[in-house]
């Protein structure tokens, strides 16, 4: 996540056109991606330390765990 910030904050400083800003607002979705893939994972993992486990938390860790790669190449498809 620094790494997106830090990339994002340099290229905003050297951009000199419209179409350049586009790409910048369009790089904000892989942060995104990954705190929905990894959220439910962290969240799991911080309540089984607590209690047991719960059956949809661990369901959600499963399903989006594994689709990181598929909303990764939907982000990048859906951009020019």
């Amino acid at each position: 996540m620094i790494i997106y910030w830090r990339v994002i904050n340099y290229v905003k400083q050297i951009i000199d056109s419209n179409d350049e800003l586009k790409f910048i607002k369009r790089l904000r979705f892989y942060p995104l991606v990954l705190i929905v893939c990894y959220l439910w994972g962290s969240v799991n993992r911080i309540y089984v330390f607590f209690d047991d486990e719960i059956e949809w938390i661990v369901a959600l860790h499963l399903f989006f765990g594994g689709l990181m790669g598929f909303l990764n190449s939907l982000v990048y498809g859906l951009n020019k």
